[in-house]
């Protein structure tokens, strides 16, 4: 039964290579640490004199764009809130900070 000539191995796929756009890293917030990012992350909000209604928005808004797009996009965000007058400099130079932590290249 050797093979049927087609160029496959043994009932297995073609190598699929794959164009090096697509395997770049990025620095990324570090799940394995989820859990201390969000323990940290509540102890900075909790001092910020951020309107309390706006609180939880921020917090999952900054780890979902950490999580699932980059610690850029995420640190944007902040700077977006700044100049919105919803965060001090000092607190959003601190979530950057803590971003800088937490961040893995994935």
């Amino acid at each position: 039964m050797a093979g049927s000539g087609r160029g496959r191995s043994q009932g297995r796929g073609p190598s699929r290579r794959y164009p090096s756009s697509m395997n770049k890293t990025k620095p990324m917030l570090n799940l394995g640490r989820l859990d201390y990012f969000k323990w940290d992350l509540n102890e900075i909000m909790d001092r910020s004199g951020m309107d309390p209604e706006k609180i939880n928005s921020f917090k999952a808004n900054l780890e979902a764009r950490a999580r699932q797009r980059s610690i850029r996009e995420a640190k944007d965000y902040i700077h977006e809130v700044e100049a919105r007058g919803d965060l001090s400099r000092d607190i959003g130079d601190r979530l950057c900070r803590l971003l800088d932590r937490y961040t893995r290249v994935r």
